[in-house]
């Protein structure tokens, strides 16, 4: 029977997959910063948001397809990355998993099951034209609403208007994968046109039209504490934070200070360290 794994056994594994990440940047020169909630965490609680349970980095695209491409080659013997152009994980951003471990997520039943994971985003250029931006967002967050639905269950009890919905997009999509979907998003993401326009998003994950980020805010990296480390962050990431969070070092209403509900677990046999 399989060990469940604790909320501070999950957080110290998910560290430990940041620490070996950060390494890896380290001796190949990539760039990468603390995003999200992950940034919002080492910056207010200077670690994990206590109620958090997940490590989110974010790359520039350039740093972003090198990683993935230097990573996919890396053999470490349980630290394995994950991506729809390398082992077909529908997502259109990059995960990083412990393989020793087994990670349940309820919401997602039709995902293939991994280890422990963190979240690598890539930070794309979009258009500084608010038309533009306004075209580019409706067409990105389409896409993504797609592979979602593409990716998701049927899980009952279902409210029916939400059973219907999802049951849509499943015949409408029947011909198309959740892979060719992520491949869609990642070419609508990166988009040479806009290349250079001062603007940057996580055009990625539906935040293709806000919030966005000034270009200098990436001009350069720091490092900050997280938790009884340091690691990467862009210079601007509290202009980042404001962006994002408004009044960040704020705690939200008690009835917001939820997880994302996973259940982790130690495999009978892992790899043996070493």
């Amino acid at each position: 029977m399989m060990k469940k794994l604790s909320d501070a056994e999950v957080k110290s594994c998910l560290k430990d997959i940041l620490v070996y990440v950060d390494d890896f940047c380290k001796r190949n020169d990539i760039k990468y910063s603390l995003d999200g909630g992950t940034m919002l965490g080492a910056v207010r609680h200077g670690g994990f948001i206590p109620w958090d349970d997940d490590i989110d980095i974010c790359m520039l695209r350039p740093e972003f397809e090198r990683f993935k491409e230097l990573f996919s080659k890396d053999n470490h013997p349980w630290f394995k990355l994950h991506t729809y152009d390398h082992d077909g994980y529908p997502v259109p951003y990059m995960k990083v998993s412990d393989e020793r471990t087994v990670l349940i997520n309820g919401t997602r039943t039709n995902l293939p099951q991994i280890g422990v994971n963190i979240d690598i985003f890539p930070q794309d250029w979009v258009p500084a034209e608010p038309d533009l931006n306004e075209a580019a967002a409706r067409r990105s967050i389409d896409l993504c609403a797609k592979r979602y639905w593409k990716i998701s269950g049927l899980p009952s009890p279902l409210k029916p208007y939400k059973f219907l919905r999802v049951l849509k997009w499943k015949i409408l999509l029947a011909g198309t994968s959740a892979v060719e979907l992520c491949r869609m998003i990642d070419k609508d993401s990166n988009n040479p046109e806009y290349y250079n326009s001062g603007i940057y998003c996580d055009a990625d994950m539906r935040f293709y039209k806000n919030p966005h980020y000034k270009a200098e805010w990436f001009s350069s990296y720091v490092r900050i504490p997280f938790e009884d480390k340091e690691f990467s962050a862009f210079a601007g990431y509290r202009e980042m934070m404001g962006e994002l969070y408004g009044n960040y070092m704020e705690l939200p209403p008690v009835e917001k200070r939820v997880n994302h509900g996973t259940l982790a677990y130690m495999k009978d046999n892992p790899v043996p360290e070493g």
